[in-house]
Parts: C-alpha cells; structure tokens; sequence
C-alpha cells in the first residue's frame, strides 16, 4: 500500500489566504441597464438592493448606453 503524498504547503497557505480575502472584503458594484429601465425604477432598485445585501457591498446603478457606428 502506497502512502498518500502530502500537499504542497504553499497551495494550502495561498488556498487559505484566497478564501480570507474574499470573505472579507467586499468590493463595491455597479449594476448597468438599458434604454427600458431607470435607476429611479422598481426592479433595478430591488435588484441592486438585493445585490448589495446579498454582498455586504455597497451598489450603484448606471445608464449603459451602447452605439453601433
């Protein structure tokens, strides 16, 4: 029977120091929409509410224009 071989201890310190990270900083986000909806309008607010809530960041929404020249 063959032993296992032990993990590198450098992927398990960069593994935990990954998982530190994200979990505790929060990057804030921007929720971008189109020419049908708003910011001011109920389903991008509740949905960029639900997002900051959901990441414990905060959001903002903006207008994403795109131009097809």
């Amino acid at each position: 029977m063959e032993a296992k071989p032990i993990p590198n201890p450098f992927f398990i310190i960069i593994l935990a120091l990954t998982f530190t990270v994200t979990s505790t900083y929060s990057l804030p986000f921007v929720v971008f929409h189109g020419i049908a909806d708003k910011c001011s309008g109920t389903e991008v607010t509740r949905f960029t509410e639900l997002l900051s809530n959901w990441s414990g960041a905060e959001g903002y929404c903006m207008y994403a224009l795109m131009t097809l020249y």
